[in-house]
């Protein structure tokens, strides 16, 4: 993601805004969004795969 942003940014030049996603391993989200508990207590939906 980040080198093919930075030489899209080299071709696009000055001015022009680029956008990219950077993914993590989501362990920080086991206890909450993962956490069916937690969805359950804070009445959020709980998605069919979990």
């Amino acid at each position: 993601n980040i080198a093919g942003a930075i030489k899209l940014a080299k071709e696009l030049g000055p001015g022009k805004t680029i956008v990219t996603v950077l993914c993590d391993k989501s362990d920080r989200y086991h206890s909450k969004l993962f956490n069916k508990e937690f969805l359950i207590i804070n009445n959020l939906p709980i998605p069919n795969w979990l």
